[in-house]
């Protein structure tokens, strides 16, 4: 069960290229799934393709079927004209949930920004052009969106919601977000904490994880531990490759907008065992990562140490020490942690940013557990050394609880569910903080909800010779009023529904 919480253009640079087939573990075994990785998915939706002529939008013909909303959205744009759009399969009503538009009011023309909007899988419940801070739209709802731009389909912010103490705000900054990782869950205690040190431990023995069944995304399970300072985040961590289920470690930059991560490929920190039956993995041990960070005197320079302790299931333990240094690395940022799943391309000539997230592609990392979590300020660390926007907000030589334990200390703390719709918080869980990020599809039965749907009952009732006195027209204003901006924009755009605005303008 979920748990109800308070709740562009993206460029990247990323040197993740894998190999169909990792190399063997040495350390738990790494297993090639490919032959017995097997798409349950069925076929749901189609894409249907043609153009648009002076009668109108004229279909082709062609119509290709897809298991995923986001992989036909993605071939319609690539491969369709203005006008061609997706409906769920066997749809006699051919309404739409994707469609390739020139802009909000024509679907001719050269495509401008635009967002779709889909409710508890695949209800479209709302349509537009860009605005303002329309990243902050249907925060902790189950939501995701879809973004067309100029030449394609691309990743965006998505709704996300908070676990956090008392009194918190609502809301966090945009730059505590990274729509390049899709989805993740981020442990974000206050800037300018005073923290330097942060560990936690992963009991990744109990997760399981099944790889994408999309042949163009894949997707990537990773946890990292960062230093920040304002939009810049340097990270250190493991990921996962889903082709063998080994863990590696990867570290780099990323912000909101952009992603410059180095995926190591050659030295394994930790084996997975594949089960056929499941159609998913299970890492062969537990993970404990610990940040520091490190200034150096003699090139008065600041670096980070991670430290990587894996608690193999057969009793072994090994440690992996990894230093990183950045330019824009400091002593006054707040370490934090960050769990994600990525989707990225297989083919490195389908650049990342040039699709949509496939959200349906039926990968999932659950069961993710974090027992340990902490961070210490440390002993005799004043402001002056500091150097912080603001005084330290933690108390120097104190070590602070970083789990849903302990929300309302004095690092204030937060954890931000980047893409809320996939995410599920374990609220009753007993063994620590315990999450799960899933893409299985979730096909709704509706494919517009109760109140657009009313409205557009009311609104279809309006005869031509009907005016603002009407009792149609009142009665289909309240119905409409009461729906959001892209809700309205959605009933006016796409479905057509303009008999109100006509009627009142009589």
């Amino acid at each position: 069960m979920k748990k109800k919480l308070i709740i562009y253009s993206l460029l990247v640079c990323s040197t993740f290229i894998l190999a169909s087939c990792g190399p063997e573990s040495t350390i738990g075994g790494g297993t090639d799934n490919t032959s017995t990785f097997v798409d349950s998915r069925t076929d749901a939706f189609t894409v249907v393709s043609g153009e648009m002529t002076m009668e109108g939008f004229v279909p082709d013909g062609d119509e290709v079927n897809f298991k995923s909303l986001y992989e036909a959205a993605n071939y319609l744009f690539d491969n369709c004209d203005n006008g061609s759009y997706v409906k769920k399969l066997g749809d006699t009503t051919n309404t739409i949930l994707f469609q390739k538009r020139g802009s909000e009011s024509s679907i001719s023309g050269a495509t401008t920004d635009q967002f779709w909007y889909y409710a508890n899988g695949t209800t479209v419940n709302g349509y537009s052009a860009y605005f303002a801070n329309n990243y902050e739209l249907f925060n902790s709802e189950n939501v995701s969106v879809i973004m067309a731009s100029t030449d394609n389909l691309k990743q965006y912010y998505q709704p996300y919601g908070l676990i956090a103490g008392e009194g918190h705000s609502e809301t966090t900054a945009s730059w505590n977000h990274t729509p390049l990782l899709d989805t993740a869950i981020r442990y974000n205690p206050i800037a300018f904490s005073g923290m330097r040190s942060i560990t936690y431990n992963f009991d990744l023995s109990e997760a399981k994880i099944r790889p994408s069944y999309n042949e163009t995304q894949k997707a990537v399970p990773m946890i990292t531990l960062s230093s920040t300072d304002s939009y810049n985040w340097s990270n250190q961590g493991i990921y996962m490759d889903t082709d063998t289920g080994d863990w590696y470690y990867l570290y780099g930059e990323t912000q909101a907008d952009s992603k410059f991560l180095e995926y190591d490929t050659e030295e394994v920190i930790l084996g997975s065992t594949w089960n056929a039956e499941t159609q998913e993995y299970t890492p062969n041990g537990d993970v404990r990562m610990t940040l520091n960070y490190v200034f150096s005197e003699e090139s008065e320079t600041w670096s980070n140490d991670l430290i990587i302790e894996v608690t193999y299931n057969n009793g072994d333990v090994k440690t992996f020490n990894k230093n990183y240094e950045y330019s824009a690395m400091n002593g006054r940022g707040t370490p934090r942690a960050n769990i994600a799943l990525d989707l990225i391309s297989s083919d490195e000539d389908y650049d990342e940013t040039s699709f949509s997230p496939d959200f349906m592609c039926g990968s999932y990392f659950k069961n993710i557990v974090i027992t340990e979590a902490k961070g210490t300020v440390p002993e005799g660390l004043t402001d002056d050394e500091y150097q912080g926007d603001t005084d330290m907000q933690g108390v120097p030589g104190t070590t602070y609880d970083l789990t849903t334990n302990d929300l309302g200390s004095d690092i204030d703390m937060e954890i931000i569910l980047d893409h809320y719709d996939a995410i599920t918080f374990h609220e009753d869980a007993t063994n620590g903080d315990v999450f799960d990020i899933d893409y299985t599809p979730v096909i709704s039965e509706a494919t517009r909800t109760a109140e657009v749907l009313e409205a557009e009952e009311l609104i279809g009732q309006i005869k031509d010779t009907d005016t603002a006195e009407s009792a149609s027209v009142i009665l289909a204003s309240q119905a409409y009023n009461a729906l959001d901006a892209v809700s309205q924009k959605l009933v006016r755009y796409i479905d057509g529904y303009t008999q109100l605005e006509e009627a009142l303008e009589r």
